[in-house]
């Protein structure tokens, strides 16, 4: 009975191990010389963790869409359509994508980014440390929609200030910036009331990694949750934010 007891443990303990071996997300690894990345943060953690090809080439619509909805849980129509976008703007002849790709301003690629240079400002695939310190000043433990409102207004109005080229104001660049807020607040905010813990989001956006023990959405995101996030989340943030006192542009860009 006793050994029928510990070879009964044995299996148990080590189909544990199988399901952990499994269900783990592959290594993380930063990007190597000869490896292409982006200006997203979550295109390239995708890459950095082997849900795309590591060296960030040859990436067809059916790839991005594939690793898009099994990691970040967009349902196949929002994948579908992002990826398709993606791929035929900024892809080899509409098919195959390369992440350092960035042919079109304003695309992916933009003015007053939270965490990467203004074109003007030369390189735009590394991450701006600086400039997450800034993001991050904001939030108090946690980034909300009132808080990376904040950071976007703060960084758009140095933009303006700093960058003679500044594009910052375009409707193209206004409507890519509250794609890329609301694409964060879903995936990684949608079961916490949007507000995201900044020990997740720090890897994220300062190494483009996801944290241990990530877990994607609860449901499906879709076009129309985005959009909600878009209407009622983040532009009434947007008036707030102008009109808070405690929000002195003059203090900011004069200190």
């Amino acid at each position: 009975m006793d050994s029928l007891k510990r070879f009964l443990v044995f299996i148990i303990f080590n189909l544990l191990i199988l399901a952990h071996i499994i269900n783990a997300y592959p290594d993380w690894r930063p990007a190597g010389p000869n490896d292409k990345r982006s200006p997203c943060p979550g295109l390239n953690s995708l890459a950095n963790h082997g849900f795309l090809p590591r060296d960030g080439k040859n990436i067809s619509a059916l790839t991005l869409a594939t690793a898009v909805t099994k990691i970040y849980r967009f349902d196949d129509a929002l994948s579908t359509s992002q990826s398709n976008g993606v791929v035929a703007v900024l892809g080899t002849d509409g098919k195959m994508y390369v992440l350092n790709t960035c042919p079109k301003h304003n695309f992916i690629e933009h003015d007053a980014s939270l965490i990467r240079n203004d074109l003007n400002d030369g390189n735009i695939i590394p991450v701006n440390q600086t400039l997450v310190n800034d993001f991050f000043s904001f939030s108090v433990g946690k980034i909300t929609p009132k808080s990376i409102t904040q950071a976007e207004t703060l960084r758009t109005l140095k933009c303006f200030k700093y960058n003679p080229n500044c594009t910052a104001g375009r409707p193209e660049t206004q409507r890519a910036k509250l794609v890329e807020s609301s694409n964060f607040l879903s995936v990684f905010g949608w079961d916490t009331h949007l507000e995201v813990d900044l020990k997740i989001a720090e890897p994220f956006f300062r190494y483009e990694r996801l944290v241990d023990g990530f877990k994607p959405p609860s449901k499906n995101i879709s076009a129309t949750d985005l959009q909600k996030i878009q209407a009622f989340d983040l532009f009434p943030y947007s008036w707030l934010v102008s009109n808070d006192p405690g929000f002195n542009v003059n203090q900011i860009l004069n200190p």
